[in-house]
C-alpha cells in the first residue's frame, strides 16, 4: 500500500512539476519579452540558419569527439530525445562499438534490456560512472543465483537524466582501470548548459505494449510522465545553479515462448537436447551418435510483466569567478517488476534419458531425423510470482579549484548505495510417471501420458496420445510449495582528488596531472528458502486451484492454470497434511559478505602542442578483499569463517593525436586494463543448490582468484567535413587478454539434510585467454544532398563494428578448447539512423542490428548457447504545435522481432524462442 503511495505520489508531483514550469516560463517569458521585432523563423537576430534537432544534436557529438584526446563516442541528450529510448541503456546502444543485451535468464522474460557490451565485452568487464565516479548497482539478473556480478543494471537510470552520453574507448591512468571494453560515463544536466538562466522540459506519454493481455491477465496501457526545470541566479561575481528532475514509467507487457535447451547444462542429458548411439543408450555429442539430435524436454512459457520506474534527483551548481566550482548531485532511483510465470514443462527422468536398455527408456520408438516416440513422459505445470524491488541512492559532490592561472585542484567523493530484493513464491503440481528399478512399462503409475515429437521446425512440436488427459486438472498433485527471498545490498564510496599542472584543454606545452584514488565496494547477499510438500503427493489435486486453462500451440493442447492465492490457501489451511523441508543447510551457507578496498596513484604527463597532443601516464593499484560467510563444520553446526587476499598491478597508458590536416585527426593508444572477479568468484565459500535426481551443486569461493589482464591497441582517423558537421571515423582495435576465469568442475560425495548426495562442484579459477581484433566504421551525416532545400532536409548517421575473437577456455577437465566469440559478445553491431526534417516537422527512423552473441559455454562444444541474430527497427515522429509544445509519436520493435538462441554444432538447436512486443507511444513535450 505504501509504495502504491509513493509511487501515486511521484506521478501527482510530475504534475505539479510541469504545472510549476508552465507558470514560471509563462512569467519568464513576459519578463523576457522586448519589443524589438522577432527575427524570422529558423533564423537568428543576425540572420544565420538557426540548427536544431537531429542536426543540432549531431553537430554537438561530433564536436565532442573532436576535442577529446581520448578515444570514445557520445550521444547528447537531443539526439536520445528523438528516439524512442526511455532508459539509458536503450540509448547506449546508438553508440559505435556497444551492443545491448535482453535479459536472458531463464527464469524471467526476455523483453527486459540491462546490460550494456562494449566492443565485444559483457557489462561486468566495463565500468560505468554518473559524472566520473562509480556508483552501486544491483544485477537481477543474477539475484536469484547468488551469482553476484559487476554488470551494472543501466535499465534503472532514465535516459532524462544525462545531459550526454560518453563511451570512453581507451582510458587513462586516471581512470579506475575496471574498463576492459570500456568507460561509460553519464554527464547529467546542468543548469549552466541552456542559453537562458531558466529551463523547462515536462512531457507526457501514453502508451501500449502489443504484446500486453498475451499471457493470463488483461491488456494495460502505460504511461511516462517527466518533468526537468532548471534555473540559475547571478551572485555578483558568482552563479548559482539549480536542477530539479522527476520521471515515472509505468508499463505493461506479456511474453509467451519455449525452450528446450537448458545453458550451460553440467550433465547433457540435462541439457533439453541428447544423442543417442546404436544400443539406445545417451553418449557425450554428434560424433558417437547413431542418428541426429533428440529433443527430452519441452518447456512452455507465459509471462505477464508490470515494469514500474521512478526517479528523483536534483543538482546545485556554485561558481565564483570561474575560479571555483563545487557541484553536489543528488539522485534516488527505483523500480518495482511485478512478474508472474506460468510454466509447462513435459520431461523424462536422468535414468530414462540416458537409457537401460529396457523397453521405454533411452532413445525414443519409431524414431526418424526429425521425428519419434515416448511412451512415457512426466508432466509439471507450475507458477512462479517473483516481483524485484530494486533501489539506487546516488550522492556525488565534485569541487574544482584554481590555485593559480596553471595549478588546479579537484576534490571529489560519491556515495551511493543500491539494494535489491526478490520474493519468489513458486507452485509446482506434476502428473508424474515413475518407473520401477526393473525398468519396466508395466510398473509406470498412472496415468501415463504417451507423446510424439516433430523437430523439423526450430521449436519441436508435440502430438499427445491423450491431449485430455492434459487438460484435466485432476491429471496433477500437489509436488511443492516455496517461498523464498533474495536479498542484496552494494554500498560504494569513491574518493579522487587530482592535482593537474597546464594540463586544461587549452594549455600548450608540457602539463602533469597527478592524483589518488580510494574506492570501497561492499555487498551482502542472503538468501532464505521455504519449502514444504505434502506428505501424501496423491493428496491434493489441481482441481481445487485451477479455474482457467491456457493454449499451447507447440503442444497442440491446453494446460490448467494454478491459481496463486487458491495454492497457497490449501497449504495454508492443510499445514500439517506438508512436511516442511529443511533447508537450514542452504540458508546458511548461501550468504555472504564481501568488502573490497583499492587504493590507487597516478601520474600522467600532458603535451599540446597544437596539431600534435599526447598523454603518457602510469597508474599503481592496489586491492584488498576480505569474504565472510557462515560454512557447516559438521551436520546442523555451522561457524563463521573468512578469507582475506589482495593483489597489485602496474598500469601504464600512452595516447597520442596528431591533426594530419584541420579536418584529420590520427589516434593511437596503448593502455593497461584489468577486470576484477565478481563478488561471487570469492564467496559464498559453499553455496549449496538444491538436491535433484540424487545429485546436488556446490559452488565454491576462491579467495586467491586473480584479475583478468588485458592489453590494449587502439588506432582511429577522423575525418570531418561539411565545415566539421559531419563525420567519417575509422577505429581498430586489438585486445589481448589472459588469466580469464573458467569453472573448474569435479563430484564428489556431499552430506545434505541428513543424506548423501553425488556433488557437483564448481569453483571459478583463472586460466583462460582471448584476442580480439575488432574494426569500427561511424559515418555521420549532416545534410545529404538528396533533397532541395525547399522540401526539407535528410541527414543520417551509420556505424557498424565487426569483432573477431579467440577465446580460449578450459573445461572441466582441463583440457583447452576455442571459440569464436566472448560470452555475451556478438559477431558484429550495427546502427543506421535517417532523420528529415520540414518546417515543425521531424521523423526519425532507426534500426539496430546484433549479430550471434555466445550467451552461455556448455560441457561439450556443441551444448554452447549462442543468442541468434536480432534486428530491431524503430521510429519517432515530432510536430511543433506551438514554439514551446511538441507533439511526439514513438514506436520501437515495429517488427516484433523475437528473442532466439539456440545450440548445436552450427546453432541448429533450440534453446530458446520468446516473442517480443512493439511498443508504441504517443504525447506530448513542453520547453521552455
Amino acid at each position: 500500500m505504501n509504495d502504491r503511495i509513493s509511487k501515486r505520489s511521484l506521478s501527482y508531483g510530475v504534475a505539479m512539476m510541469a504545472a510549476l514550469a508552465l507558470q514560471v516560463g509563462q512569467a519568464r517569458a513576459g519578463a523576457d519579452a522586448t519589443p524589438a521585432a522577432a527575427p524570422a523563423s529558423g533564423a537568428s537576430a543576425a540572420g544565420d540558419i538557426v540548427v536544431t534537432g537531429a542536426r543540432k544534436a549531431q553537430r554537438a557529438a561530433i564536436d565532442e569527439k573532436a576535442r577529446s584526446l581520448t578515444i570514445k563516442d557520445s550521444i547528447t541528450q537531443d539526439d536520445i530525445g528523438r528516439l524512442p529510448d526511455t532508459t539509458v541503456v536503450e540509448a547506449a546502444r546508438r553508440i559505435p562499438g556497444v551492443s545491448v543485451n535482453l535479459l536472458t535468464d531463464n527464469n524471467r522474460g526476455r523483453s527486459e534490456v540491462q546490460r550494456a557490451t562494449i566492443r565485444g565485452f559483457d557489462a561486468k568487464y566495463n565500468l560505468v560512472t554518473i559524472d566520473g565516479s562509480e556508483i552501486a548497482s544491483i544485477d537481477t539478473a543474477a539475484l536469484s543465483s547468488g551469482s553476484i556480478t559487476r554488470a551494472f543494471n543501466l535499465n534503472l537510470l532514465p535516459a532524462s537524466l544525462m545531459s550526454r552520453l560518453d563511451v570512453v574507448k581507451s582510458v587513462t591512468a586516471e581512470y579506475d582501470p575496471q574498463a576492459l571494453g570500456g568507460q561509460i560515463d553519464m554527464v547529467t544536466r546542468s543548469a549552466f548548459d541552456s542559453k537562458k538562466p531558466f529551463y523547462a522540459n515536462v512531457s507526457a506519454m501514453g502508451g501500449l505494449d502489443t504484446s500486453s493481455g498475451g499471457s493470463i491477465s488483461g491488456r494495460h496501457p502505460s504511461e511516462r510522465l517527466s518533468a526537468i526545470v532548471s534555473d540559475r541566479f547571478d551572485l555578483g561575481g558568482s552563479r548559482l545553479g539549480l536542477t530539479l528532475a522527476a520521471d515515472y514509467q509505468n508499463t505493461w507487457s506479456s511474453s509467451n515462448g519455449s525452450t528446450v535447451g537448458v545453458p550451460g547444462a553440467t550433465n547433457q542429458n540435462n541439457a533439453g537436447w541428447t544423442y543417442y548411439g546404436a544400443n539406445g543408450r545417451s553418449v557425450a555429442g554428434p560424433a558417437q551418435a547413431a542418428s541426429g539430435a533428440v529433443p527430452t524436454r519441452f518447456q512452455a512459457y507465459s509471462f505477464d510483466d508490470h515494469l514500474e520506474h521512478w526517479s528523483v534527483s536534483g543538482k546545485v551548481e556554485f561558481e565564483t569567478d570561474n575560479t571555483f566550482k563545487s557541484s553536489l548531485f543528488a539522485g534516488y532511483y527505483g523500480s518495482t517488476s511485478t512478474e508472474t510465470r506460468y510454466e509447462d514443462l513435459v520431461t523424462r527422468s536422468a535414468s530414462q534419458i540416458a537409457g537401460t536398455g529396457a523397453t521405454g527408456t533411452g532413445a525414443p520408438a519409431n524414431q526418424t531425423a526429425t521425428s519419434g516416440r515416448y511412451a512415457i513422459n512426466d508432466v509439471e505445470i507450475g507458477l512462479t510470482y517473483q516481483p524485484i524491488k530494486q533501489s539506487t541512492l546516488i550522492l556525488n559532490w565534485k569541487n574544482h579549484l584554481d590555485l593559480s592561472d596553471s595549478l588546479k585542484l579537484d576534490l571529489d567523493a560519491a556515495y551511493s548505495r543500491a539494494t535489491g530484493h526478490l520474493y519468489r513464491n513458486m507452485i509446482k503440481y506434476s502428473a508424474n510417471n515413475s518407473v520401477a528399478a526393473s525398468g519396466s512399462v508395466s510398473a509406470v503409475t498412472t496415468p501415463t501420458i504417451a507423446a510424439g515429437y516433430n523437430s523439423s521446425g526450430f521449436v519441436p512440436t508435440l502430438t499427445f496420445d491423450s491431449p485430455g488427459l492434459l487438460a484435466a486438472s485432476s491429471t496433477y498433485s500437489s509436488t511443492y510449495v516455496r517461498y523464498i527471498d533474495f536479498n542484496e545490498t552494494n554500498n560504494i564510496v569513491d574518493l579522487h582528488p587530482t592535482l593537474s599542472w597546464n594540463a586544461g584543454p587549452r594549455d600548450q606545452g608540457l602539463g602533469l596531472r597527478a592524483g589518488l584514488r580510494f574506492t570501497q565496494n561492499k555487498t551482502g547477499y542472503g538468501e532464505h528458502y521455504v519449502e514444504y510438500d505434502p506428505k501424501t503427493p496423491t493428496q491434493f489435486n489441481l482441481s481445487n486451484a485451477s479455474s482457467l486453462t491456457q493454449s499451447i500451440p507447440s503442444w497442440g493442447t491446453s494446460v490448467p492454470v494454478i491459481d496463486r492465492s487458491a495454492a497457497n490457501a490449501i497449504l495454508s489451511s492443510n499445514l500439517s497434511s506438508f512436511t516442511a523441508i529443511d533447508e537450514t543447510t542452504a540458508n546458511n551457507a548461501n550468504g555472504f559478505s564481501f568488502r573490497e578496498q583499492t587504493g590507487a596513484a597516478f601520474l600522467q604527463a600532458v603535451y599540446n602542442g597544437g596539431p600534435f597532443k599526447a598523454q603518457a601516464g602510469l597508474r599503481r593499484e592496489r586491492t584488498w578483499n576480505q569474504i565472510e560467510n557462515l560454512q557447516q563444520v559438521s551436520n546442523g553446526t555451522y561457524a563463521p569463517v573468512s578469507a582475506n587476499s589482495h593483489y597489485d598491478a602496474w598500469l601504464p597508458s600512452v595516447l597520442a593525436s596528431y591533426a594530419i590536416r584541420d579536418n584529420v585527426i590520427a589516434h593511437a593508444a596503448f593502455t593497461e586494463t584489468l577486470g576484477r572477479p565478481d563478488q561471487s568468484a570469492y564467496g559464498p565459500l559453499a553455496k549449496v543448490g538444491q538436491p535433484a535426481n540424487g545429485q546436488i551443486a556446490i559452488t565454491l569461493g576462491n579467495a586467491a582468484i586473480k584479475p583478468r589482464r588485458t592489453t590494449n591497441y587502439d588506432a582511429a582517423l577522423d575525418l570531418y567535413f561539411d565545415n566539421h558537421h559531419s563525420l567519417l571515423s575509422l577505429q581498430y582495435y586489438h585486445k589481448d587478454l589472459r588469466d580469464e576465469f573458467y569453472n573448474r568442475a569435479y563430484s564428489a560425495d556431499y552430506a545434505y539434510s541428513g543424506a548423501t548426495y553425488v556433488g557437483n562442484f564448481t569453483q571459478m579459477t583463472n586460466g583462460g585467454s582471448a584476442h580480439v581484433d575488432g574494426l569500427e566504421v561511424n559515418l555521420q551525416k549532416d545534410k545529404l544532398p538528396i533533397l532541395p532545400e525547399r522540401f526539407g532536409t535528410i541527414g543520417m548517421s551509420a556505424n557498424v563494428t565487426k569483432m573477431w575473437t579467440r577465446f580460449t577456455i578450459l573445461d572441466s577437465t582441463g583440457a583447452t578448447r576455442q571459440l569464436s566469440n566472448l560470452v555475451n559478445q556478438p559477431d558484429y553491431i550495427a546502427n543506421a539512423s535517417l532523420f528529415y526534417s520540414y518546417g515543425k516537422f521531424q521523423l526519425a527512423f532507426s534500426a539496430n542490428a546484433q549479430g550471434k552473441t555466445l550467451f552461455q559455454t556448455g560441457l561439450y562444444t556443441w551444448q554452447d548457447t549462442y543468442v541468434l541474430a536480432r534486428h530491431q527497427f524503430d521510429l519517432t515522429a515530432r510536430y511543433e504545435l506551438r514554439p514551446n509544445v511538441t507533439l511526439l509519436f514513438e514506436g520501437s520493435n515495429l517488427t516484433g522481432e523475437r528473442f532466439r538462441s539456440a545450440m548445436g554444432l552450427h546453432q541448429e538447436l533450440a534453446a530458446d524462442d520468446y516473442n517480443i512486443g512493439t511498443q508504441l507511444w504517443a504525447g506530448v513535450t513542453m520547453k521552455f
